[in-house]
């Protein structure tokens, strides 16, 4: 047996996928894809990735039907598919399952002869505090693949690596239908996603600052630390420098200014974002047991006064001009509360 058969013998191993080298940005909006191999469809079937430079997701040759072009918001995935051969096609896809069509070998395409190993989203970037320096393209910061290390612990779409940790591109909106008992109480179903013109939860859901937190963790992620927030948050504008709306929350991304250095959207003058970061408030201190939520069973509080655990809340709501911006943070809510302009963002730590 050749060196190369024993290779892909060990590709053949369920749930292998080895690259040498990353998945980057090429020219313009393509990828440059290293040699990998992987596992496609159970034990034995090891296939070879060829590399390729400047590979394009909107070359026919290359994607499904279930795009043509590529346009802000959009999370394109990379699969690998069987073939006959040693060597695996590589197809294109807006799918989450697996592309349409048939592979290069006129086989329907299906979850069994097909995996997905990476991906990106396409969105707005800058690099200073100018308009002018807003482009459309592939953030490169939001390429992923499934090696150790090089992928969020939950779903990849509409996320950006931030420093060592990922974040939501867009505030938080509502994947999986979100139920409680009423205001403020917990959250007992629902899930969040990351998506460009969802709607940001907000308390106008009925959602207090702990409501984030359970609906972060049913999302398979958390709230941002302040400190990562104002990493992802780094180079937004400041309120007063861009046009936006200024009666409501509106939808993720709808402002084409109000985007960081990473990518991340909507940091400031959107919605206030609850974070991962408490202090007390002191005043006249009677230090006691309040009962803050009541009727709620989840217990009181022993604070020195009866809204005594504040909350971090950055970025700054639709209402603000120059007080919002990247390094904008209230200090003076409660977790329990519940208001129209308060919402979030998720993090997600890399696996």
């Amino acid at each position: 047996m050749s060196d190369f058969n024993e290779y892909l013998l060990i590709a053949g191993m369920p749930g292998h996928f080895e690259a040498d080298g990353d998945f980057e940005k090429g020219t313009g909006d393509t990828l440059d894809i290293p040699e990998c191999t992987v596992n496609i469809g159970g034990f034995t079937k090891g296939f070879r990735i060829a590399p390729q430079t400047d590979f394009n997701p909107v070359t026919s040759a290359n994607r499904d039907s279930s795009f043509t072009a590529l346009a802000v918001g959009d999370d394109i995935k990379l699969y690998a598919l069987a073939l006959e051969s040693s060597n695996a096609q590589l197809m294109y896809s807006k799918n989450s399952t697996y592309p349409t069509g048939t592979n290069a070998d006129g086989a329907a395409i299906t979850a069994d002869n097909s995996r997905k190993i990476a991906g990106f989203h396409y969105g707005r970037t800058r690099t200073v505090l100018t308009a002018a320096t807003i482009a459309e393209g592939i953030l490169e910061n939001s390429i992923w693949d499934l090696r150790p290390g090089k992928r969020p612990i939950c779903d990849p779409s509409g996320l950006a690596k931030v420093g060592n940790h990922w974040q939501y591109i867009y505030l938080a909106s509502v994947d999986e239908a979100i139920v409680k008992a009423g205001d403020g109480y917990p959250v007992t179903a629902g899930t969040c996603k990351s998506v460009f013109g969802g709607v940001p939860l907000t308390g106008t859901e009925g959602l207090a600052g702990y409501n984030f937190v359970e609906l972060a963790k049913r999302s398979n992620a958390r709230l941002l630390t302040h400190a990562e927030w104002l990493q992802g948050a780094h180079g937004h504008p400041q309120g007063d420098e861009f046009v936006g709306n200024t009666s409501d929350r509106g939808t993720c991304g709808d402002i084409n200014l109000a985007v960081s250095f990473s990518g991340i959207v909507d940091c400031a003058r959107k919605v206030f974002q609850w974070v991962d970061e408490y202090t007390i408030a002191h005043g006249t201190d009677t230090w006691a047991y309040y009962d803050v939520m009541p009727s709620m069973k989840t217990g009181q509080l022993y604070l020195p006064n009866a809204t005594g655990l504040r909350q971090f809340i950055t970025g700054g709501s639709w209402g603000d001009g120059a007080n919002a911006g990247s390094r904008m943070v209230l200090l003076n809510y409660y977790p329990w509360l519940v208001l129209t302009y308060f919402g979030s963002r998720f993090a997600c730590d890399t696996l």
